[in-house]
């Protein structure tokens, strides 16, 4: 758990650190639903003089990368192969925190290429219409520098 804070806390400071979006709960999946919610506390505990933090749930999360709310992982992955190039070397946690990623960017610096789905995902997530123009001055942060951190060395 405390790799997955650092991670994301590795990936906020390389993007300039404004927000940052965490899958929510699955609590009718496989697996211990109660340990979820104390899990999650903890990474959100871990965030939250970070970043802003965003929570999108999993049906959300699924439409924005494949267009439907009830994907399987394995469609995930493909497709975030196929619209981004990313390869996620099999592991479905690293298509869903790429997919939340690209989310945000979207969502913070818009993206005229998104699908009627991935707008509804935004919007149904309360990510649509933000800004954090306020926050930076023009041009000082880059698209690059918040996937060159998720992408690592060699991706």
């Amino acid at each position: 758990m405390a790799r997955t804070v650092r991670a994301a806390v590795d990936v906020h400071d390389a993007a300039g650190g404004t927000a940052i979006a965490l899958e929510g709960y699955s609590l009718h999946g496989p697996g211990n639903p109660a340990i979820a919610p104390e899990l999650g506390g903890i990474v959100r505990l871990g965030l939250v003089d970070h970043a802003r933090i965003h929570e999108v749930a999993p049906s959300g999360l699924k439409k924005f990368a494949t267009g439907k709310g009830n994907a399987r992982k394995d469609a995930i992955m493909l497709a975030v192969y196929r619209r981004w190039r990313y390869d996620c070397d099999g592991d479905d946690n690293r298509a869903d925190a790429y997919v939340l990623a690209r989310m945000v960017l979207a969502a913070y610096c818009g993206d005229d290429l998104l699908t009627k789905p991935q707008g509804a995902a935004l919007e149904a997530a309360g990510l649509s219409g933000l800004t954090w123009a306020q926050e930076l001055p023009a041009g000082e942060r880059e698209q690059g520098d918040l996937f060159a951190a998720l992408d690592g060395p060699g991706r």
